[in-house]
């Protein structure tokens, strides 16, 4: 899953050059090599040779030559081996190499046994001077300073790489790195043609970072080197490489804590703090649920995504998301930007909610969302859908209800009242919070309230995953242990501890 690149190494050799004062002689049109540092080292010279590896299969000085003192030296294919003028092992002669931004840093040692006292390295017409190794001051460390999004990516030699995680084996994206630094900053480089566009479990180039809160970003890179989805947000392409900055205020709710990876993929870089978090910053703290149409009070719970198709969200934000919460209730919080839901006024939400208890599908509510006035008349069949801007109260029933009772007062047969539910319509977003009272599932059910252990939600009309939470109950519901999404087939996409 790893591949950790050395790149303090490569960064130290390709330093040699500004550290000595040489300048690299390189031909103004030769793409080939970047830049040469020879040092003689009594017994042998060591090369290092600095060339260019746009992608996985670019090796432009395979079967070409260095010339030392007269004797040729030739690369095999990937750098791997080096030969004689007829293709011969040089005894004591060796080769490894690094990848770098773009470039293979190979470093070639040569007995002078076979090379004799030389003074230059000859390479497609440029000769470099062979310094003598007491010549040679070492650079200090590469050391992290800040990012600046300008395409030239050297101020990511002091930041540790990964390879993306990508599922079916697929290798995209070749090298990643991220840095949270009030702003994020994003760093990947593809195995060529803009592959980086075309990498995640569907091929779409859809990236997310996912916050300790749950909350999740998508954006979606194309191959004109911009990047959709994120408001403020900017990037620089340059051949294989991508680095890219989140803006701080287009993150979503978190609290210092972020996630990143490919979208709808397990993350690659998990728990990266935010390095510029002071402890006086405030966080969004939990202490529990009112049901009072305010919202406010679910920033600081973890919330689940949820997806609509399997490809996940068909633009560049996610389809919702949502959370579950009790304590001696039953408390739900569901919210879409999601144009394509949106549009429905507030029908993607009161249509199609599932509430299941304990794993069991024969102990589920199907929520019946009735109005009530302030008299407590019942009005069974009230405008779900297409409602104006505005914040509406409903009663939860359950969808068997015999819908005869004229009033709350009155209740005949299954004509149950559950809950109630807050839903508000706005400009671009819509949002509802419900409560389900555990006593009214108790009669309902027949079990006791002790006896709730998990509750399951469902809300169709938005995805077809199911949040969770569950609890230990200790004379009444006594607070959430973990809440997440599980789609078909029991797949966990988020799990997060909750402390009370």
């Amino acid at each position: 899953m790893k591949k950790n690149i050395c790149y303090i190494c490569i960064w130290l050799c390709l330093g040699f050059m500004s550290v000595l004062g040489m300048t690299t002689n390189v031909l103004a049109d030769d793409d080939v090599v970047k830049e040469i540092v020879a040092t003689d080292n009594g017994d042998t010279i060591t090369v290092v040779l600095v060339s260019r590896h746009a992608n996985p299969w670019d090796y432009p000085m395979s079967g070409q030559k260095l010339t030392i003192g007269g004797k040729d030296i030739q690369f095999t294919w990937g750098m791997s081996e080096i030969k004689d003028n007829y293709y011969a092992d040089i005894p004591g002669a060796s080769i490894s190499s690094i990848e770098g931004n773009d470039v293979l840093v190979s470093t070639i040692t040569i007995p002078k046994s076979y090379t004799g006292d030389a003074t230059v390295v000859e390479c497609r017409g440029v000769s470099y001077e062979i310094k003598a190794a007491s010549e040679v001051v070492e650079p200090s460390e590469a050391v992290y300073e800040g990012i600046v999004i300008d395409g030239s990516y050297d101020d990511w030699a002091a930041v540790s790489k990964e390879d993306l995680m990508e599922p079916d084996g697929k290798n995209y994206v070749v090298s990643s790195a991220i840095i949270y630094d009030k702003d994020v900053y994003i760093y990947l480089k593809d195995s060529g043609n803009e592959s980086a566009t075309g990498a995640g479990s569907h091929g779409n180039g859809k990236y997310s970072i996912v916050t300790d809160l749950g909350r999740t970003l998508v954006f979606q890179l194309d191959r004109d080197g911009n990047i959709n989805g994120v408001d403020g947000a900017t990037c620089a392409h340059n051949g294989t490489q991508w680095e890219i900055k989140i803006p701080a205020e287009s993150l979503p709710k978190n609290n210092g804590t972020i996630s990143f990876g490919l979208y709808l993929c397990d993350p690659t870089f998990t728990d990266v703090k935010n390095m510029s978090k002071t402890d006086e910053e405030p966080e969004h703290d939990f202490s529990g649920i009112s049901y009072d149409y305010l919202y406010g009070d679910w920033d600081g719970y973890p919330h689940s995504e949820i997806e609509y198709a399997t490809a996940g969200t068909g633009r560049d934000i996610a389809d919702a998301e949502a959370a579950i919460y009790f304590s001696d209730d039953i408390y739900g919080h569901v919210y879409t930007d999601m144009v394509d839901h949106v549009i429905a006024g507030g029908g993607e939400m009161t249509n199609n909610i599932t509430l299941r208890f304990n794993n069991n599908p024969e102990t589920q509510l199907f929520f019946n969302l009735v109005a009530v006035d302030e008299a407590g008349n019942i009005n069974w069949y009230p405008k779900l859908k297409d409602l104006p801007e505005g914040t509406y109260e409903f009663y939860i029933c359950n969808s068997d209800a015999w819908h005869t009772s004229p009033d709350i007062y009155t209740l005949y047969g299954t004509d149950q009242i559950f809950g109630k539910a807050f839903l508000t319509v706005s400009p671009g977003h819509d949002e509802m919070e419900w409560v389900v009272y555990s006593k009214e599932v108790s009669k309902k059910f027949g079990f006791s309230e002790e006896d709730i252990k998990v509750v399951s939600c469902r809300y169709g009309e938005l995805g077809d995953q199911w949040i969770v939470t569950a609890g230990v109950s200790t004379g009444g519901l006594a607070g959430a242990a973990l809440c997440m999404a599980v789609a078909a087939g029991a797949t966990v996409i988020y799990r997060k501890k909750v402390r009370f």
